[in-house]
């Protein structure tokens, strides 16, 4: 009789601590994310960095940390079609849900030239992912043409931020948004030393690990239990709960 209730009760204790981990695994990443970005902003400010160059590059990448940690531990344990859930549902929660509850709090303005310049390379990275999936595999060389067009691109957008002349709209908006820059950075807290910010990030980075295998696990647990697929998990529940990290 007490055998059996234990065999009964295991699968119920399993999925709680897998639920436990997935919450704590989305909890740390979060605050590796804000611990990645506040360090390495407060650094780039050290060194003299503008506010728009440290939103386009610190704030902008580490934003991405939660997707990419996840996807990077996902694809190392050989849980590619997790990876593969991670970036497309990740860029539709991001797409979708953030910006649509962005534009429910606060309605964005943009300026006509992210129209004309940054839309139309949004568009020809998601018209690209069916493209190099066509024959059903993404090698390593297709995989090293992405990042070295996301590395171009951020080169690109970074020459043209530097030529921006001081009443530029887009310099001017980055200015008005120095406080969020300057919270992130550490200003109006005691200012820590170089190697403070350096140690901060690198705090940042080895959460972002811990919280990515943590969350792997119990997410992998969970669905295993409720009987959902490895693609269908990085569809919905990984994806969204990176995107939340991001949010």
């Amino acid at each position: 009789m007490w055998g059996r209730a234990s065999r009964a009760t295991l699968p119920a204790l399993r999925t709680t601590f897998d639920t436990l981990a997935l919450l704590a695994g989305i909890a740390i990443l979060y605050w590796g994310a804000n611990w990645l970005i506040r360090g390495s902003a407060q650094v780039a400010r050290a060194f003299g960095v503008k506010p728009l160059v440290v939103g386009l590059t610190v704030v902008a990448y580490g934003a991405s940390a939660p997707e990419l940690t996840v996807a990077t531990q996902a694809a190392l344990t050989h849980h590619e079609r997790i990876a593969l859930g991670v970036v497309i549902g990740s860029c539709a929660a991001n797409i979708s849900l953030i910006l649509g509850l962005t534009a429910l709090i606060s309605p964005p303005t943009i300026d006509g030239r992210i129209i004309r310049r940054e839309v139309p390379v949004l568009l020809g990275s998601v018209i690209a992912v069916p493209i190099l999936f066509r024959n059903g595999v993404l090698s390593r060389l297709e995989g090293a043409v992405l990042v070295m067009c996301a590395v171009v691109f951020t080169i690109a957008t970074l020459a043209v931020s530097s030529r921006l002349e001081p009443d530029d709209p887009l310099e001017i908006e980055a200015r008005r948004t120095e406080d969020n820059a300057a919270t992130l950075a550490g200003k109006g807290h005691p200012r820590g030393s170089r190697g403070t910010a350096a140690l901060q990030t690198a705090i940042g980075l080895i959460l972002l690990v811990a919280g990515a295998r943590l969350f792997l696990d119990g997410a992998r647990g969970v669905g295993k239990e409720i009987g959902i697929s490895e693609r269908m998990l990085g569809l919905t529940v990984i994806s969204l709960g990176t995107a939340l990290c991001s949010a």
